[in-house]
């Protein structure tokens, strides 16, 4: 599917976000120190002063010496009877880091080390003390990611326990899967899919409960650019580009391997649908709901080409106009996992016995070990609809040079390797 939104982190909005990057305090305080106070922050414009005589907060009442003039010793600053709360709260993010953060970043820091070394006595110890396994350390990397990057599986399992977070990032982009593939160490890898696989497969039906409203809208509502290599939204982001050529000519030979009628989810700029013509198939059919989009297929004249029929509207609306395929492929844009999910329902219907069933499969394009939790996730769910899945290897880092992303928002493919599926019912396989 492509450019999925999904849930490692926001299992309502299925997407992945900047919740699982977090930074290591010292550097968040850092950060904040580094921001110039604006005028109206150092006047105390719509502010509290503290220390002054109008001052009734708790503050006021606390004794001067170890409260507000130790701070502005500390920093050199404006006398303490009449320091701003930004002043005040920048004296004390200073004070935090000087001091280093205290006992509970000393255990934290011990924790890291301990899941480094293996120590699963010590390691156990300090999460019985409640040392906080999701910390981040000056590095940006988890206990998790220590235990993972020195290949200590006990450790990385009695982390996940305690429940370390599986898909936190480090500062380049990484997870705790990441550095176990990178370095070699099978057992704590396949520990950390497991454990990445059981969670997504509970957020999906925790997802598919309480899914409500429409998630397509604003990809629909909006107004979409063609060029000579991609399609793009307004914000920049690519909805389909050229570079995926050679993908959709591998995808469109799989679905079209048996021969006879054709679906096509998802037009974009037609890459797959003029592959799947070279095919000859008896039917092509084609569900397009982009206004923008369906419009240039007719313009282009695919509304007149032999065999062809296009169904304009979104697929959850047209299926009563659906037929059974012998090839289906799926490519949406907007879309979320759980679409994907209600879509391969539906393919007992839609799929012809013998059939070939593919997808794009851009799940979690930018980070390799997601990618894989998450191929290993759809095969799972297909398996239990009775579709076994096989995934071909295709290199396409020789396609994506810097240049291929000019203009383009997001880099929504940044692996080496993209892997194709191939779904068909398993009594067909055997």
């Amino acid at each position: 599917m492509r450019r999925v939104q999904l849930g490692l982190a926001d299992p309502s909005s299925r997407a992945i976000d900047e919740q699982r990057r977090y930074e290591p305090r010292n550097l968040v305080w850092r950060r904040e120190l580094e921001k110039p106070l604006s005028s109206a922050e150092k006047k105390g414009e719509g502010e509290q002063v503290f220390g002054s005589p109008k001052a009734k907060s708790k503050f006021d009442r606390a004794p001067k010496s170890t409260l507000l003039t130790g701070i502005g010793k500390l920093e050199g600053a404006a006398p303490a009877q009449q320091r701003t709360f930004a002043e005040v709260k920048r004296s004390v993010l200073l004070l935090g880091v000087e001091l280093g953060g205290g006992a509970a970043m000393d255990e934290a820091e011990q924790l890291c080390e301990a899941a480094r070394k293996g120590d699963i006595g010590r390691l156990k110890s300090l999460i019985g003390a409640g040392a906080d396994v999701s910390h981040f350390d000056a590095d940006g990397l988890t206990p998790l990611m220590h235990a993972a990057k020195s290949g200590r599986a006990d450790a990385a399992k009695a982390l996940l326990e305690a429940g370390a977070p599986w898909n936190a990032l480090s500062p380049s982009n990484l997870s705790a899967g990441d550095f176990a593939m990178e370095s070699g160490h099978q057992e704590a890898f396949e520990l950390l899919l497991n454990a990445g696989i059981q969670a997504e497969l509970i957020l999906g039906t925790i997802a598919r409960k309480s899914k409500a409203g429409d998630c397509h809208g604003d990809y629909l509502d909006d107004r979409v650019n063609f060029s000579e290599d991609k399609l793009m939204d307004t914000n920049s982001k690519a909805v389909m580009m050229a570079w995926e050529k050679p993908l959709m000519e591998a995808h469109a030979k799989a679905i079209c391997s048996q021969g006879g009628h054709i679906l096509n989810i998802g037009f974009g700029m037609g890459l797959v649908d003029t592959a799947i013509r070279q095919y000859a198939p008896a039917t092509h059919t084609i569900v397009e709901a982009h206004p923008d989009v369906f419009k240039r297929m007719l313009d282009t004249g695919w509304g007149d080409k032999d065999n062809v029929r296009i169904i304009f509207g979104r697929w959850q609306d047209v299926l009563s106009q659906l037929g059974s395929y012998d090839g289906i492929f799926f490519d949406t844009y907007g879309e979320y996992y759980e679409d994907m999910r209600e879509f391969h329902q539906h393919l007992p219907v839609l799929l012809k016995p013998g059939g070939i069933y593919s997808f794009f499969n851009g799940l979690c394009g930018d980070n390799a070990f997601f990618h894989v939790v998450y191929c290993h996730l759809v095969s799972l769910e297909l398996e239990n609809l009775g579709y076994s899945t096989q995934l071909i290897p295709l290199p396409v880092k020789a396609c994506l040079g810097e240049e291929v992303w000019e203009g383009v928002k997001q880099k929504y493919w940044q692996l080496d390797t993209y892997y194709l599926p191939v779904c068909q019912t398993m009594q067909d396989e055997e």
